[in-house]
């Protein structure tokens, strides 16, 4: 016990990982059942768009609305619990929600309070590893390994006692990832000047806009991959295991990936990595939309951790790296807002147009485009991040 009390980075590790462990257990407890529960409501499949929009939107105002607050009032365990609050509040909403209006105004407040927490967590994270701060990989892919776990043992509750069970285990979960989130330490490093002169100076750092923008890309092509990838998979012929054998193999390829990205941002610099995630998405989508068996769908699949893994470990990396002392939460704040705001919601609008009137393989064809486009583009304006 005097050891765990002594040795700061390892308390910390400690409860980040337990934090990202049950935290996308909660989230893997209803995500990916979500548009079963609202076809077993006999909503639309455009109600269902509709609600799907919704988050991602909130999300692009919420996040910096809320990491803002935690830099400009140096509460950032105050405004994690508020949000950790919010969000079980929202759960339970949704799981007593069974029309258009009120599952809209339940979704709504679920996005508002959730959106800043994984910022936050992001930004204490690094805060608790010290100089150890590329080992954010391996904290990260406890997360992982909670979504793997929660999704397959909650589906079980779902198919005995129906969707509503995924939705309490969300709620307990993410009560627990509270009592968690209060062993964590945030930076309680203040800005020099007021807060929103701070935020002029980073809006003027030109480094972020090319930065942001590939963020944006990387959301837009990861969105594309996750809303229809299964759709393309389903006129394709595959079986629902083979579906779910998608995600398990998604899954474990982060795992590794994450483990090990410390010692390639160490090694090649998180910008390169980057670089490499997006490329890895225009590959991705590429090979998806050639794909005439689900079978081969699977074995892409294993590029997931190539992807997701390094954009979200290098995005992280260098959103805190160019983030000023006591802005850090406002820097995560506004990386996810560009990459699960804006970025989402560009990729499931634009891309179900191109799925409706085009097709599958097209609609991949273009997010790859859109991929190496955005990636050529940062890498012409966005030259000035390898300064730190």
């Amino acid at each position: 016990m005097q050891q765990f009390t002594e040795d700061p980075y390892r308390r910390g590790r400690i409860f980040a990982s337990a934090f990202y462990l049950l935290f996308y257990g909660a989230w893997a407890s209803f995500l990916p059942f979500l548009t079963i529960y609202y076809q077993g409501l006999g909503l639309t499949g455009s109600q269902i768009g509709l609600l799907a929009g919704l988050s991602p939107v909130i999300s692009l105002v919420s996040a910096p609305f809320w990491t803002g607050l935690a830099d400009a009032s140096g509460r950032h365990r105050l405004v994690m619990s508020l949000g950790l609050l919010g969000t079980a509040g929202g759960a339970v909403l949704m799981m007593q929600a069974n029309q258009l209006i009120w599952l809209a105004v339940a979704i709504s407040c679920f996005s508002f309070f959730s959106s800043a927490i994984v910022p936050l967590a992001d930004s204490a994270t690094i805060h608790m590893l010290g100089g150890e701060r590329s080992s954010y990989g391996k904290i990260r892919l406890w997360g992982s390994i909670g979504w793997g776990l929660a999704a397959p043992l909650v589906g079980k509750l779902i198919d005995s006692f129906g969707a509503k069970a995924g939705f309490a285990c969300s709620a307990v979960l993410i009560l627990l990832v509270l009592l968690v989130s209060l062993g964590m330490t945030h930076s309680h490093t203040r800005l020099a000047v007021p807060f929103w002169h701070g935020v002029r100076q980073v809006l003027a750092d030109r480094r972020w806009y090319p930065f942001l923008g590939l963020a944006m890309v990387g959301g837009m092509s990861m969105s594309v991959i996750s809303a229809y990838l299964l759709l393309f998979m389903n006129s394709l012929g595959a079986s629902k295991t083979l579906m779910g054998l998608t995600q398990t193999v998604a899954t474990i390829s982060e795992i590794p990936v994450l483990f090990y990205v410390n010692r390639l941002i160490k090694r090649w610099g998180a910008r390169p990595l980057l670089a490499v995630s997006i490329t890895a998405y225009a590959l991705r989508a590429f090979l998806v939309s050639l794909a005439k068996t689900p079978e081969a769908i699977l074995l892409i699949q294993s590029m997931h951790g190539a992807t997701f893994a390094l954009l979200v470990g290098a995005g992280v990396t260098l959103a805190d790296e160019m983030a000023p002392d006591g802005l850090k939460a406002t820097g995560q704040g506004l990386y996810s807002a560009m990459m699960g705001g804006v970025g989402i919601t560009i990729g499931a609008v634009l891309g179900g147009w191109i799925y409706e009137h085009y097709g599958a393989p097209a609609t991949f064809q273009v997010t790859s485009a859109i991929a190496m486009v955005g990636l050529l583009i940062w890498l012409t304006l966005g030259k000035g991040l390898k300064e730190n």
